[in-house]
């Protein structure tokens, strides 16, 4: 939660309206300070709630929020299909690996993914390589 206003708006928003008048918890440092305390309260106060209902009482609350996705509900969302997000890139092997493109679109000087990130020690010996050439 960004400040203590949101703070406030998100303890009424879950059912724990005691918190922003306590001392522990009254300001970002206090929190902070009491952070223990304060998460098994929040831990408590939220397991009574689906994801999907929990965001929309925050969203109606002003209390910015959003979902931690899989990687099928990141290319399933509406917004991520609208913008056109999903690549599927070649990976060299003949299999198409879903990737994301970047978020930022220019028209005058689009970006090329000719490839998707390397996997796991793809390019470790030529990194090696180099720094010995350089006397690293």
């Amino acid at each position: 939660v960004g400040n203590d206003g949101q703070f406030a708006k998100f303890c009424a928003a879950v059912g724990l309206d005691d918190l922003p008048a306590n001392p522990d918890f009254a300001t970002n440092p206090a929190r902070v300070a009491n952070r223990v305390k304060l998460r098994e309260r929040m831990i408590e106060a939220l397991k009574i709630f689906d994801r999907d209902p929990l965001l929309a009482k925050l969203e109606a609350a002003s209390v910015p929020a959003s979902p931690i996705n899989t990687i099928g509900q990141m290319f399933a969302d509406p917004q991520t299909i609208a913008r056109g997000m999903r690549l599927d890139l070649d990976d060299g092997h003949g299999n198409l690996l879903p990737s994301v493109r970047a978020p930022m679109v220019m028209s005058g000087t689009p970006l090329i993914y000719e490839r998707p990130s390397p996997r796991l020690g793809e390019h470790t010996q030529e990194i090696l390589a180099e720094l010995e050439k350089s006397g690293q």
